[in-house]
């Protein structure tokens, strides 16, 4: 199996903590160009720093890119690496320029390229096992999903506080939010939204979203000030369940799914830490590999949704 060549563009704390090390033990990729507007720290890396961004653009050996860089510039920067023939697999939120979101798909699809969203937790195997439970109807239908994702305050100078950049809830933890319902059940329509700001913050600081389907219904609430919460509760016919750490978790970190009944936990699963930015990166070698357009459609759809609520506002 033949690597594919990766870059990454803009290398902050969480590409430097998370992505370019599971970049770098990818059996699928190899990641030979690095971009930041601050280079200091990464010459402990094993690929060459680049010194502008056309440098990753221009480099035709470079057959994907990894974008980590704030909201607001992830557009143009996408539209770049399209029109260079390069893959793309960018932080979320993807596309926040609501009006170039149709573009930007419809181009990666003339050009048989893969946008990718990443969304790590997704490649997890306590979420792989909640969309198990649900498609064979372990505890009988759902009927009610509930997801809740908020962390206390963060620092002033902190890119989601900046509007500029594209910062806010919505566009972090909402985002979460929202792809964790939507990818559980598949026919889920937004019913209602709405967006909270205050007077000592230029973005969004909160929200909910509502959605209704044919025979169930889901909430999410996410915000940026307040006690660490990251979880998911699947109402079923048959049972209650009850996650931890359903989002962001450390590799090494056990989670777990508990059911209840009738107020009485019944069964408890656990899940061993894995790297589920390695999982990521390989379902995204697979897409690559397989020509598998469908994430375009996926981000698209999501990016929809997103628009709707932001225009709640």
């Amino acid at each position: 199996m033949k690597k594919l060549n990766i870059a990454c563009l803009s290398a902050g704390k969480h590409a430097r903590k998370n992505i370019i090390p599971s970049l770098i033990s990818s059996p699928y990729f190899e990641l030979v160009k690095i971009h930041a507007r601050n280079l200091s720290g990464l010459e402990e890396f094993p690929a060459v720093l680049a010194g502008s961004e056309d440098d990753i653009y221009l480099d035709k050996s470079i057959e994907a890119v990894y974008i980590s860089s704030p909201n607001a510039l992830h557009s143009d920067q996408i539209r770049k690496c399209l029109m260079h023939g390069k893959h793309v697999i960018v932080e979320k939120t993807a596309i926040t320029n609501f009006n170039e979101a149709e573009e930007l798909f419809d181009l990666a699809q003339s050009k048989e390229l893969i946008v990718f969203e990443a969304f790590m937790y997704k490649y997890h195997k306590q979420y792989k096992f909640i969309q198990e439970l649900i498609q064979n109807r372990r505890y009988g239908d759902v009927l009610f999903m509930e997801v809740a994702f908020g962390f206390p305050d963060l620092d002033v100078n902190d890119i989601r506080y900046q509007r500029s950049l594209d910062g806010g809830s919505l566009f972090d933890a909402g985002a979460y939010s929202i792809s964790c319902v939507r990818g559980l059940v598949t026919d889920l329509k937004l019913s209602s939204s709405r967006l909270f700001y205050n007077n000592s913050c230029e973005v969004d600081i909160k929200g909910f979203a509502a959605f209704s389907g044919k025979t169930s219904a889901a909430f999410c609430y996410w915000y940026i000030g307040g006690s660490y919460q990251n979880g998911l509760k699947i109402t079923f016919e048959d049972g209650i369940l009850v996650t931890d750490r359903i989002f962001s978790k450390p590799i090494h970190l056990e989670t777990s799914a508990s059911i209840s009944k009738n107020g009485i936990v019944s069964e408890t699963f656990t899940f061993k830490g894995e790297n589920h930015f390695e999982n990521m990166f390989e379902s995204f070698f697979k897409k690559i590999a397989d020509k598998d357009l469908s994430p375009n459609l996926e981000a698209f759809e999501q990016n929809l949704v997103m628009k709707k609520v932001f225009q709640s506002a």
